[in-house]
């Protein structure tokens, strides 16, 4: 199993990369009005709307020091065919691990019920995120469903809408 090593507020966090369509470099965040303090806001995409989580302050560190900013990464996922996008603060390596080495976690201790085992390298742990709970778990927010579809943007009809709040309709 190929998985995307990622540091997050100085830990070190696991996704399989079968989730992952693509990592790239910062770009700008819009901020959305009253969602979840661990959202950071939306990107566009090929004329989407992404929802971007700050992984960080998901995973329970809500007075983390990370946030956005140009060094940072963002890893676009995809299930069910919806892409969502997760802000962390840099991609370690891409590497195969072996059934093996997974150690398995104690769930009394996963709070968020996003992480199902841990490995080790070196001497450092990395826990392992179930992609598909953690997708889940984000989605069941109803102020974040409302901005998690990808829906298309188009820019006649956009520009309709703008008119439209313009002269007060």
């Amino acid at each position: 199993m190929k998985m995307a090593i990622f540091e997050v507020d100085r830990r070190w966090y696991g996704m399989d990369i079968s989730f992952i369509r693509e990592i790239s470099r910062m770009r700008e965040i819009t901020p959305v009005p009253e969602t979840e303090k661990y959202m950071e806001g939306v990107i566009t995409r090929e004329e989407k709307a992404i929802p971007v989580f700050n992984l960080a302050k998901k995973f329970g560190n809500i007075n983390t020091t990370s946030s956005a900013n140009k060094s940072n990464r963002i890893i676009l996922t995809e299930n069910d065919n919806k892409l969502t996008a997760f802000l962390v603060d840099k991609v370690i390596d891409i590497i195969n691990i072996k059934e093996p080495e997974i150690i398995k976690i104690d769930q009394e201790f996963n709070e968020t019920e996003c992480f199902n085992d841990g490995l080790k390298i070196n001497d450092k742990f990395i826990l392992l995120i179930n992609s598909k709970k953690l997708l889940e778990n984000i989605r069941t927010h109803k102020n974040i469903e409302v901005y998690s579809p990808t829906i298309p943007i188009k820019t006649e009809e956009k520009s309709k809408n703008m008119e439209k709040t313009k002269h007060g309709e």
